[in-house]
């Protein structure tokens, strides 16, 4: 209780200067309605600004605010990551076991290791790209279902001889870690990190469950603004099936400084590039002279952005219910008005 206290957010009160210069950045996004979501920016353990833009449902004028839930598309691979290193800590599994020893039917699964899968250097075809993407997405279909339906697709090279971004290989992580652990995926992260973490707003999105304070996405065509298209959730299971809120994503940032959840020596191994500035779910580079954690997530009417700089102890954190074409450029300002 005193750790999840001493963690909370919302006991501290927005400092006046950065808030002000952060409402000014935004206030002509925010005339235009061109944006809406929650940021919050923090160094070290000292909530500099979390605070809600814009409506998380213009339906019925609900303002966001840092409870506000937000699908993370892709920020979920960070998550997935640390679950199959949660296992490899506890013993249950190794980086360097080949895809075959948990899917011994999947094509050239001998070839493919753990370390593949999270590095995006498996050659596994992402399934966005694979026939039928755009109609099967809406299906309730199980992770061995999504398996089924891409395993058929040739290896686009030789597992660790070149990098290409894949969901795929993420979906493939999530089965791994349902056999490794003998839970759903979903169940596993929520006793492995969420839990641990005191996370309670994260979690797999599941469109039937009635979830408080979830935003509706929306996008833009010709400055007309409309919901976003349906897609089932769970479908991404492992590469960006989940929901959060900045003050929760605030907790994951803290964690990943300590052994909380595995060794310092596998935390290591998550943020260390292996091809292309591609760590384990993280992107690792410089940016404005400063090093840099970072990964980003999309997914109908959602964009989320989690920026870590890890020398400086500063994160900036943005989770955007609108398809904003200024997404890019806010979270580079919010960044450079952070630093």
């Amino acid at each position: 209780a005193l750790v999840l206290l001493a963690a909370s957010p919302i006991l501290a009160a927005n400092d006046p200067a950065l808030e002000a210069e952060v409402d000014a950045y935004l206030q002509p996004l925010l005339d235009l309605d061109l944006i809406s979501g929650s940021i919050l920016i923090a160094k070290g353990d000292e909530i500099l600004l979390a605070k809600g833009y814009g409506l998380a449902n213009r339906e019925h004028g609900v303002p966001n605010t840092p409870e506000t839930k937000f699908r993370l598309g892709s920020m979920t691979k960070q998550f997935t990551a640390m679950g199959i290193l949660v296992l490899a800590d506890q013993g249950r599994l190794r980086l360097d076991d080949p895809l075959s020893k948990y899917l011994p039917d999947f094509p050239n699964a001998d070839k493919i290791k753990l370390h593949h899968l999270l590095s995006h250097t498996s050659g596994v075809p992402s399934y966005n790209s694979v026939e039928g993407y755009g109609e099967h997405y809406i299906k309730p279909w199980s992770i061995d279902e999504v398996i089924e339906w891409f395993q058929d697709e040739p290896l686009q090279f030789e597992p660790g001889e070149d990098w290409a971004y894949s969901n795929s290989g993420y979906v493939l992580a999530a089965k791994v870690i349902e056999i490794a652990s003998g839970q759903e995926y979903a169940d596993f992260l929520h006793e492995a990190i969420f839990e641990k973490l005191g996370m309670e707003d994260t979690g797999q999105d599941v469109f039937t469950t009635v979830l408080p304070h979830r935003a509706t996405g929306y996008g833009n065509a010709e400055r007309e603004i409309y919901n976003a298209p349906y897609r089932d959730m769970p479908f991404t299971s492992g590469a960006g099936s989940l929901y959060s809120t900045v003050l929760d994503l605030y907790k994951w940032d803290r964690a990943l400084y300590s052994d909380t959840l595995v060794s310092k020596e596998l935390l290591d191994w998550m943020m260390t590039p292996v091809k292309k500035d591609y760590a384990y779910g993280w992107f690792v580079r410089d940016e404005l002279g400063h090093k840099l954690v970072e990964h980003g997530g999309a997914i109908n009417g959602f964009l989320s952005q989690s920026q870590r700089f890890v020398e400086d102890d500063v994160v900036v954190i943005s989770l955007l219910n609108y398809e904003s074409t200024f997404w890019l450029y806010l979270n580079k300002s919010l960044a450079a008005i952070a630093l």
